[in-house]
């Protein structure tokens, strides 16, 4: 599990496929009345784009700094981090992320995507702005790597707490293979990139 970034180099083309997947066991008898169990409480993302241009001239080297990326990773082996900043899913201001009871001190980095939305928790925190108690920025906790704050006092009980920051999802390549087109001369495409990932750490 390394921290690297993916690159991004320009000539992203404009189609992006993003695909939340739950895993649900469905089993239905004979009547058709059915039993549900969800595998899975919290997503995996599939993302699927591409490169209209990759430039591998001396001036421009895009095409080897995405194929050395994915070599380093030794494809799907190892994770990384993406920054999702053309959803844009990669920042949140003032999430709730829990309300003080006056005995709980830790916290987990959560997101929803709606006010009052589906929150899912953030474990690859970039950079956190602001933590508030009740409205009001505090200094009174600290952090680990995995988005998880621990405050330093329990929070007054009733006392919301927000977090103001950004994020990375954790991903691993879909496949163990990946083709580069050249077209003309230090001119390639790569018509299809697959990536797959969670805001946790479950790749």
């Amino acid at each position: 599990m390394s921290n690297v970034l993916y690159p991004t180099p320009p000539g992203l083309t404009f189609r992006v496929v993003r695909r939340p997947e739950f895993a649900t066991s469905v089993q239905r008898a004979m009547s058709g009345f059915e039993r549900r169990v969800s595998l899975r409480a919290y997503p995996l993302y599939e993302f699927e784009f591409g490169y209209d241009l990759l430039r591998s001239d001396t001036a421009f080297h895009e095409l080897q700094d995405v194929q050395n990326f994915f070599l380093a990773r030794n494809g799907t082996f190892d994770s990384f981090k993406l920054d999702e900043s053309y959803t844009p899913d990669n920042s949140v201001t003032d999430q709730l992320i829990g309300t003080g009871n006056g005995s709980a001190t830790q916290f987990q980095l959560v997101r929803t995507l709606t006010a009052n939305g589906f929150a899912e928790p953030c474990m690859n925190p970039n950079v956190i702005t602001a933590i508030k108690d009740n409205g009001n920025a505090t200094s009174n906790y600290t952090t680990n790597g995995t988005g998880l704050i621990t405050f330093n006092s329990p929070p007054v009980a009733g006392h919301t707490l927000t977090a103001t920051f950004s994020y990375y999802f954790r991903c691993r390549f879909g496949h163990d293979e990946i083709d580069f087109a050249a077209f003309a001369y230090n001119r390639w495409s790569l018509s299809r990139v697959t990536l797959v990932g969670s805001l946790g750490l479950k790749v």
